[in-house]
C-alpha cells in the first residue's frame, strides 16, 4: 500500500463517518457541553437545591434530542 493510499484510507474514514459514528460522536460532544452548561448555571443558580444525577439526566435527554435531530437533518440532506 502506498503513502497515497493509506492517506486517502484515513482521510475517508475521518471525514466520511458511518450514519452510527456520527450518531455517537454527535451525542458524546452534546452530552459534555450539556454537563459543563448545566453544572455552570447549578453553580450561578445555587446547587443546594440540585444533585448530580439531575444534572446528568437532564443533560442525557438533551443530548439525546441534539443527537437525534443532527443525525436527522444530516441523513435528510444526504
Amino acid at each position: 500500500m502506498s503513502a497515497r493510499a493509506a492517506y486517502e484510507d484515513i482521510d475517508e474514514w475521518l471525514w466520511s463517518p458511518s450514519p452510527i459514528e456520527y450518531l455517537l460522536s454527535v451525542w458524546l460532544l452534546a452530552f459534555v457541553f450539556s454537563v459543563l452548561l448545566l453544572l455552570a448555571l447549578v453553580s450561578i443558580v445555587g446547587g443546594a437545591r440540585y444533585s448530580l444525577v439531575t444534572v446528568v439526566m437532564t443533560a442525557v435527554g438533551s443530548a439525546t434530542g441534539v443527537a437525534i435531530g443532527l443525525f436527522a437533518g444530516r441523513e435528510a440532506i444526504q
